[in-house]
């Protein structure tokens, strides 16, 4: 048996060289550590665009390229072949020789998608190789993001070599846009817009179905650019119908996009409110609506509709010789309302009741009509005072009745026009709700009109009070007319002689 005393010192020298390669070299295995050689190794991806974009003399010349090629790679090197369009497959997997004769694999071709053949590319690559892209391609992108895809495979050390492939643009002719209304009425015409982008000049025929029939055809010429072909029709029937326009041009290179589909709704007769204030006067316009197939509801003004709701089912309202103060505030608002935001029809017919006679003057009915209620030859008109007596009216209504026609009078009278009104309190006695003065502005009515709505008149017991106020007041004016009106039951002592030849 032999010591470390008795090993010679080349011995102990090279044992001590052996641990510490084996302690370093375990520590290495523990540390991961690795030798990373690099690869003299080739594969190259040929990315052959296959889309409708290219002609086959084009796809002849890529072939020829990718041959001639792999002809000029060393014979170690890897190639493979991708074709694509609208998606990317594998035509040839990475060999050592490679040999293309056709393209065999059929993607789709209405679209190119150059990002579908990178990502298709990177993933068919072998390990342990260098690795190279050649897209031969028109660039024609219309799908994918091809830009997003040449970044990841940049991150990857993927280089990307283009071959372009001279684009040559084929005929073309697409049915890009077809306008309709959504609502139509019964029987009313419309049109149907079509529009035509072509980049040739060339004749086709435009085909029109409705519910999948045949209507009509018409001829045309379209010339490279943008081409609106305006068809018009017509329903009788209601409910939803469906409309096709078919494009049969002479040169095209592709038809699936020669198609374009439209809905159209069509509604009931259309439907009329008409509201006249003397019905047996209506028979004759009434006669010509529903001979064009209008269907019409012919109400007086006291039963015209209240609710907007009510309202909203008609196309259109006509007033005939209505007059203001046969409609409730809100009702006159309503008309407004309809008419400015909801497009509803308003047909005002004149008469004795209507427009300025009608007291349609600072109205909302005013503000919707194209007419100007004031009369223009203002030096002949005399200015005007009034003075109202209002009393309790003690039948159904009554005071209602009362306060609508006082707010009417007020409505009616030009802003230089003088007005008063006079009641019984029971604590004041005979007072003026609001004294004799100018209407003045449209703020200053509604101010009037307001006091009228809130007060409550008290029953009066005689006239002859009221009215000697009433004639002081007018008396001093200098209006040319003056009047006075009560608004009363009759029950009130009439007024005494005296007072009535002072007047």
């Amino acid at each position: 048996r032999y010591g470390l005393v008795d090993i010679t010192s080349f011995r102990r020298r090279l044992s001590l060289a052996l641990r510490i390669i084996i302690v370093a070299l375990l520590i290495a295995a523990l540390a991961g550590a690795q030798v990373v050689l690099g690869s003299h190794l080739l594969t190259v991806i040929f990315a052959i665009d296959v889309s409708k974009s290219l002609t086959a003399k084009q796809r002849e010349a890529a072939i020829a390229f990718v041959n001639q090629a792999a002809k000029e790679m060393r014979r170690f090197h890897r190639a493979g072949v991708i074709a694509f369009g609208g998606d990317a497959l594998i035509e040839k997997l990475p060999s050592v020789k490679l040999e293309l004769k056709t393209i065999t694999s059929i993607p789709t071709t209405q679209y190119t998608d150059i990002a579908a053949a990178i990502r298709l590319a990177m993933a068919t690559f072998p390990p342990h190789t260098q690795k190279r892209i050649v897209l031969l391609s028109d660039g024609g992108e219309n799908s994918g993001d091809a830009l997003r895809e040449a970044i990841v495979a940049k991150s990857h050390n993927i280089p990307i070599d283009v071959v372009p492939l001279a684009g040559h643009e084929l005929p073309e002719v697409v049915a890009e846009k077809l306008v309709m209304p959504n609502e139509v009425k019964k029987g009313e015409p419309f049109q149907l817009r079509i529009t035509l982008k072509s980049n040739v000049s060339t004749n086709a025929k435009v085909r029109l179905f409705r519910d999948n029939t045949f209507l009509r055809s018409v001829n045309v010429t379209i010339d490279a650019g943008t081409k609106v072909i305006v068809l018009s029709d017509e329903l009788k029937r209601p409910g939803f119908h469906t409309y096709e326009i078919k494009v049969d041009p002479e040169t095209d290179a592709e038809d699936a996009n020669n198609r374009l589909m439209g809905f159209v709704l069509v509604r009931g007769k259309p439907k009329v409110l008409y509201v006249e204030s003397e019905p047996t006067a209506a028979k004759y316009l009434l006669s010509a609506l529903e001979e064009e197939d209008v269907d019409v509801d012919l109400v007086p003004a006291e039963r015209m509709p209240s609710r907007v709701t009510d309202l909203e089912n008609y196309e259109a309202i006509i007033l005939s010789n209505v007059p203001a103060s046969s409609l409730t505030d809100k009702q006159l608002q309503q008309l407004y309302s309809l008419v400015t935001d909801m497009g509803i029809g308003l047909v005002v017919i004149g008469g004795e009741q209507s427009y300025a006679m009608g007291a349609y003057q600072n109205t909302p009915l005013e503000k919707v009509l194209p007419v100007d209620m004031r009369v223009r030859q203002r030096r002949v008109i005399p200015r005007t005072a009034i003075v109202m007596i209002m009393h309790s009216c003690e039948f159904p209504g009554g005071n209602q009745w009362a306060a609508t026609t006082a707010i009417q009078v007020v409505r009616m009278l030009n802003p230089m026009d003088l007005v008063g009104m006079l009641y019984y309190d029971f604590q004041k006695g005979n007072t003026w709700l609001f004294p004799l003065q100018k209407a003045g502005t449209p703020s200053n009515r509604r101010r009037l009109i307001a006091l009228i709505k809130q007060f409550m008149a008290g029953d009066m017991p005689d006239f002859d009070s009221t009215l000697k106020m009433a004639y002081s007041s007018l008396k001093k004016s200098r209006a040319q007319a003056k009047h006075i009106i009560i608004l009363s039951d009759g029950d009130p002592t009439p007024p005494t002689t005296p007072v009535l030849k002072a007047l």
